[in-house]
C-alpha cells in the first residue's frame, strides 16, 4: 500500500491528512478527482522533487503534496531560509562544538548591540538586505589559521547574505582594513568560485583546543639517560647489581697495582632495565620481524582483547614454547616474553615475563630485531634507586613481578646492560583522528610551537642554533595497518618564540583519506636554562573542502596575518558597510541591477524573488504605483535600509519595508499594492445607512483619559553607531510624558524618523472617532486604505438617501430625493452621487416649495438613476453645506462576516494630520 500526505501549508508541517492509494493510481488523475480545486501543488516522492503530477505512484511509495508558495496571508518571505541548509548547515557539518559554535537560535547581530559580532548560525535564515547598512556577517565556514614564517595566519568565510552588494568599507572594530597591509580581503559574487584558501578546514578539539591557545608537550628522552653500561663485571646478590672495572694505580714512582673499583651506577629510579648474557653470550636470531595487533572480539559490552602475535618469515624453529626470550630493538615493543604457542603461518604468541597473554602490541612491520635466550638472571627489571637496587618487572604492563625473589647470586664478565627502548625512545603522543566522521581529509597539517624558542646560549652569551628532529605518524582510522611515519626537524638560533605548520601532503604525500595522527620528540631534550628547545604540538587540522561555489550569496574571505591588535578583534568583530544591488525596474520595463536604497525597489524584489520572497510574476505586482512614489520617497528622502535575519511572514515583511514610505500592503484588483497615508482629493464608495446593513453602525469617539499616550518615541537604527536610538515627537497638547513606542528598525536617519514620529503623534492626538459598519457584498467594491465618505444620521454626519425620481425642465433639473432635507438659511447646499467606487459632484442645490425635491444648478457629470429604472441601481446621494455633505474617513479593514454580509472599520480622517504629512 502506497499513501499520498497533503500539507495545508507550504512550508509548515503541522497540518496535514494522509491518504492510502493503491499503487498504480496515477497521481495527476488522483488529483484532479479528491482535489480538484487545490491550485498549484509541489510533489515529492520519498522526499525526492517530482517534476509534475505526471507520474504513476509505486509500491510503499510516499507521495508528499503541498501548496506553492501564492498570493495570500500564508505566503512566506522566510530570508533564504532554504540557503541556510546549503550555505551554512554542510559547512558547519565538521564545525567543532565550542561554545561560539552551538547550533542555536541566535540574536541579531545588527539590531541587538549585545549580540553584534561574527557567529555561525545553524538553524538561523541567511541575511536578506534592503538598502544601506553595516553588517556583522555570519560565518559561512570554521575560522582557522596556520604559521608561515613564524607568523600566524588566521583565515575566515562569511556569508554576506542572499544577492550583490556595493560596499563602501570593510572595519575589524573601528579599523578600517582595505588598505592594511596585513589583511587579505576578497568578495565573491554569487556563482563565483571561492578559491582564497581551502574553505573547510576542521580543527581538532584534542590537540592545542579549536581556539589555537594551549597544546601538547613533545617531552622527548632528557639526554643524561644512558643506554648502555659499560662494565668488565656485573656482581648480582639478592637484588642489588653493582658494576666494576678492573683500574691500575701506581703504588710507587716504580710499581702499579690492578684492583677492582665498583663504578656509579649510570641509571635513575624509574628507568627500566634489560639484562641479557648473564651466563654466556646467547643471541639466537637477527632479522626483520612483523608485530600484529589482533584487536578485540567487537563486543560493545565487554570487548575482550585476542592475543597478540609475532610473525617471523624465516620461521620458528629456533625457539622452544615455554622459555624466556629477550627481544631487543622493537621499540615499544621490546621487552622480556615467554612463547606461549607457535602458530601457522610463522607465527608465535607470547606472554609477558611475569603475566598474561600480551595484548597491547604496536603493529610494525619489517622490524629488525634482536632474539636472546634469556637464562639465570636475563630479564627486565626496574631501577628503585640510583644505586642498582632493581626489581623485575612484567614485560607487557611494566608493573612489579611478586613472584621474584631477588637475583641468583654470581658475579657475570659477561651480562649486558641497558635502557629498555620503551625508554629510550619517546613516547607517542596520539593517536587522534584528524577529521570528523564521514569527512574525508584532502590534507592534514600540524601546527608546533617552541614556546621559549630555540637555540643554546655558548659561554659568550650569544645563541647559537639548535636542532630538532620530531616524529609523525600516520594510519588509516581505526585500522591495525602499518604507520607511514616521517621525520621532521627544525633549526633556529632565536629566543623568541617559533612557530610551523607542516601539511603531510607536501611532507608525505599524504593522500585523502582518514587518518589518525601521532607525534614524538626524538632529539633528547636537555633541562638547562641555557638550551631552549621545548615543543609543543598546538594543533590538528584537516582540509576538508577546498573551492566552493554559492549560487545565491555574496562570499567574503579574510586572511590575516595576526598582529597584537588584529588578533583580539578579528576572531568576531569584522563588519562591512554596504548597499544591496536589486534589479531595478527602469521606465521602459527592463530591470538593471544597481546599488539603491529606494523602498519601491525592495518591495518589487521582495516578491519577485524566487529564493527569500514570494516568486511572483511582474504582470500580478502593481508597479504603476510602485513606481510613482519610488520618486515621492525620493523626493522626501525616505529611504529603506535593513535587514531581515529572522522568518517573517511575507506580507509582515512588506509591512515593515512600506513603513519607512508611511505606507501598508493591500490586495488590489489581484495584485500586490499599497496605500499611503496621505491627503488624498479621490474619494472612494460612499457608505451612509442607505447602502449599511440596519443596526450595523457604531461609532466610539475615544476621549483623553489619564494613562493615555501623550506622544511617539520612535526606535531607530543608527548606522554611524550602529545603535538603536529614540527620538521624542510631540505635538498640540501632548507633553511626552507617556509616549508611545514605535519600533521602525528600516529607518536610519534621525529626521527621517522625526518626520514618521509627529505624523503618528497626530495620529494618535487628532484621529480619535472610530466606527464599525456592515454592508452587502457590495462592500467588497471598497478596499483597505480607502478613504471614503460617511454620513449617518446618529452621529449629524449629512443626510442622505436614494434618488426617487428625476425631472428636466426648462428651469433646470429637478431630483425628487428619499430623505428629509435640512435646509440653513443663507447658506449654499450641495448633494454628491455614488458611482461605483467613488463619488461625482458636489453639485449646488436649490430649494423648492416641495420638501423632497431640489433644484440641482449644475449639470452632473455622469448619470443620475432613479428608483425603478430598468437595469439600474437607484443612485445614492448625500446633501448638506459645504464640508457637512459627509465624513471622510480611512478604512482599516475590509472582511467577510457571513454569506453575503461584509464588516468594515473606519477612523475619521481629521484635516489637522494632513499639517504633519
Amino acid at each position: 500500500m502506497s499513501h499520498i500526505v497533503i500539507f495545508q501549508h507550504p512550508v509548515r508541517t503541522d497540518e496535514h491528512k494522509v491518504y492510502s492509494v493503491e499503487s498504480g493510481t496515477h497521481l495527476a488523475e488522483w488529483v484532479a478527482k479528491y482535489l480538484p480545486a487545490s491550485g498549484a501543488l509541489s510533489a515529492t516522492c520519498n522526499f525526492e522533487p517530482l517534476p509534475s503530477l505526471d507520474h504513476t505512484i509505486g509500491e510503499m511509495e510516499v507521495i508528499s503534496l503541498r501548496p506553492k508558495l501564492g498570493f495570500g496571508p500564508d505566503w512566506l518571505i522566510y530570508a533564504a531560509l532554504a540557503l541556510s541548509a546549503v550555505s551554512v548547515a554542510a559547512s558547519f557539518l565538521m564545525m567543532p562544538d565550542t561554545p561560539g559554535n552551538v547550533d542555536t537560535k541566535q540574536a541579531s547581530s545588527v539590531y541587538n548591540y549585545n549580540a553584534q559580532g561574527n557567529k555561525p548560525k545553524l538553524g538561523n535564515p541567511v541575511p536578506v538586505q534592503y538598502g544601506r547598512m553595516p553588517h556583522y556577517p555570519d560565518i559561512a565556514a570554521p575560522n582557522w589559521w596556520e604559521y608561515v614564517g613564524n607568523e600566524q595566519f588566521y583565515y575566515q568565510t562569511f556569508s554576506k547574505g542572499v544577492g550583490e552588494f556595493q560596499f563602501h568599507g570593510h572595519y575589524i572594530g573601528e579599523t578600517e582594513i582595505e588598505n592594511s597591509p596585513d589583511i587579505e580581503l576578497r568578495v565573491y559574487q554569487p556563482g563565483q568560485v571561492v578559491n582564497h584558501f581551502p574553505h573547510i578546514v576542521w580543527t581538532s578539539k584534542e590537540v592545542g583546543g579549536s581556539d589555537g591557545q594551549g597544546g601538547l608537550t613533545l617531552t622527548g628522552v632528557t639526554v643524561d639517560w644512558e643506554a648502555t653500561a659499560s662494565a668488565q663485571e656485573a656482581r648480582f646478590a639478592d637484588r642489588a647489581v653493582t658494576l666494576w672495572s678492573q683500574e691500575t694505580y701506581r703504588t710507587s714512582k716504580d710499581s702499579t697495582t690492578l684492583s677492582w673499583v665498583r663504578q656509579k651506577w649510570p641509571w635513575k629510579a624509574g628507568q627500566h632495565i634489560i639484562i641479557t648474557s648473564t651466563t654466556t653470550p646467547n643471541l639466537i636470531f637477527e632479522g626483520n620481524l612483523i608485530f600484529h595487533d589482533m584487536g578485540d572480539d567487537g563486543s560493545i559490552f565487554d570487548p575482550e582483547e585476542y592475543p597478540d602475535e609475532i610473525e617471523n618469515p624465516l620461521g620458528w624453529d629456533f625457539v622452544t614454547v615455554g622459555k624466556r626470550y629477550i627481544f631487543t630493538g622493537a621499540g615499544a615493543n621490546s621487552g622480556t616474553y615467554i612463547v606461549s604457542e607457535k602458530l601457522p603461518g610463522n607465527r608465535i604468541r607470547v606472554r609477558a615475563d611475569g603475566g598474561g597473554e600480551v595484548t597491547s602490541f604496536e603493529p610494525m612491520s619489517g622490524i629488525f630485531c634482536r632474539i636472546s635466550e634469556a637464562l639465570d638472571n636475563d630479564g627486565t627489571y626496574v631501577c628503585k634507586d640510583d644505586q642498582g637496587t632493581l626489581a623485575r618487572v612484567n614485560s607487557e604492563s611494566l608493573e612489579e613481578d611478586p613472584t621474584w625473589f631477588g637475583f641468583i647470586k654470581m658475579d657475570s664478565p659477561t651480562a649486558q646492560l641497558s635502557v629498555l627502548e620503551r625508554d629510550t625512545e619517546a613516547k607517542w603522543v596520539g593517536n587522534f583522528v584528524a577529521a570528523p566522521k564521514d569527512a574525508p581529509s584532502l590534507d592534514i597539517g600540524l601546527d608546533f610551537i617552541f614556546p621559549r624558542g630555540l637555540g643554546e646560549m655558548n659561554g659568550d652569551g650569544a645563541i647559537v642554533g639548535r636542532t630538532v628532529e620530531f616524529q609523525v605518524r600516520v594510519r588509516p582510522a581505526g585500522s591495525t595497518s602499518a604507520y607511514q611515519t616521517k621525520t621532521l626537524s627544525f633549526t633556529a638560533a632565536d629566543n623568541t618564540p617559533q612557530r610551523i605548520t607542516r601539511w603531510l601532503g607536501a611532507e608525505m604525500g599524504l593522500g585523502s583519506g582518514k587518518w589518525e595522527i601521532g607525534c614524538r620528540r626524538l632529539s633528547p631534550f636537555i633541562d638547562s636554562t641555557r638550551v631552549f628547545d621545548e615543543v609543543q604540538w598546538m594543533g590538528l587540522k584537516s582540509v576538508i573542502q577546498r573551492d566552493y561555489v554559492n549560487d545565491a550569496e555574496t562570499i567574503i574571505t579574510l586572511k590575516i596575518r595576526a598582529t597584537n591588535a588584529l588578533s583580539q578583534q578579528a576572531n568576531s568583530q569584522y563588519w562591512c558597510d554596504s548597499t544591496r544591488v536589486l534589479p531595478v525596474l527602469q521606465s521602459d520595463g527592463t530591470l538593471q541591477k544597481q546599488a539603491t536604497r529606494s523602498i519601491a525597489d525592495a518591495v518589487i524584489d521582495a516578491c519577485r524573488d524566487t529564493i527569500y520572497g514570494a516568486g511572483l510574476p511582474m504582470a500580478i505586482i502593481d508597479t504603476d504605483t510602485l513606481l510613482a512614489y519610488r520618486n515621492k520617497w525620493a523626493q522626501r528622502g525616505d529611504y529603506c535600509d535593513g535587514l531581515f535575519d529572522s522568518p517573517v511572514a511575507f506580507w509582515d515583511a512588506l509591512g515593515r519595508l512600506l513603513s519607512t514610505g508611511r505606507a501598508y500592503p493591500r490586495v488590489d484588483f489581484g495584485t500586490v499594492s499599497l496605500w499611503r497615508d496621505e491627503p488624498r482629493q479621490v474619494l472612494c464608495k460612499p457608505y451612509s445607512p442607505v447602502n449599511m446593513l440596519p443596526e450595523s453602525f457604531s461609532a466610539e469617539i475615544r476621549l483623553v483619559e489619564d494613562d493615555e499616550n501623550d506622544g511617539i518615541e520612535v526606535e531607530f537604527f543608527n548606522p554611524k553607531t550602529r545603535k538603536s536610538e529614540t527620538v521624542l515627537c510631540t505635538v498640540g497638547q501632548q507633553q511626552g510624558y507617556n509616549p508611545k513606542k514605535l519600533n521602525m528598525p528600516f529607518i536610519t536617519n534621525a529626521d527621517h524618523a522625526r518626520r514618521e514620529g509627529l505624523f503618528h503623534a497626530a495620529v494618535l492626538a487628532y484621529r480619535r472617532t472610530d466606527i464599525e459598519f456592515s454592508t452587502d457584498i457590495d462592500g467588497w467594491q471598497s478596499n483597505y486604505g480607502d478613504v471614503v465618505p460617511v454620513a449617518h444620521d446618529a452621529v449629524k454626519w449629512g443626510e442622505f438617501g436614494l434618488v426617487q425620481e428625476t425631472l428636466t425642465h426648462e428651469a433646470g433639473q429637478y431630483l425628487q430625493l428619499s430623505g428629509l432635507l435640512t435646509w440653513k438659511p443663507n447658506q449654499q447646499h450641495y448633494v454628491v452621487f455614488n458611482s461605483g467606487n467613488g463619488i461625482h459632484g458636489p453639485y449646488r442645490v436649490a430649494q423648492t416649495e416641495v420638501d423632497d425635491i431640489v433644484l440641482l444648478l449644475d449639470k452632473p457629470t455622469r448619470p443620475i438613476y432613479a428608483v425603478g429604472e430598468r437595469g439600474q441601481q437607484p443612485t445614492q446621494y448625500m446633501f448638506g453645506i459645504a464640508n457637512q455633505l459627509y465624513k471622510r474617513c480611512i478604512l482599516m479593514r475590509v472582511a467577510q462576516k457571513g454569506e453575503n454580509e461584509v464588516s468594515c472599520r473606519a477612523v475619521e480622517d481629521d484635516p489637522r494630520v494632513d499639517a504633519y504629512a
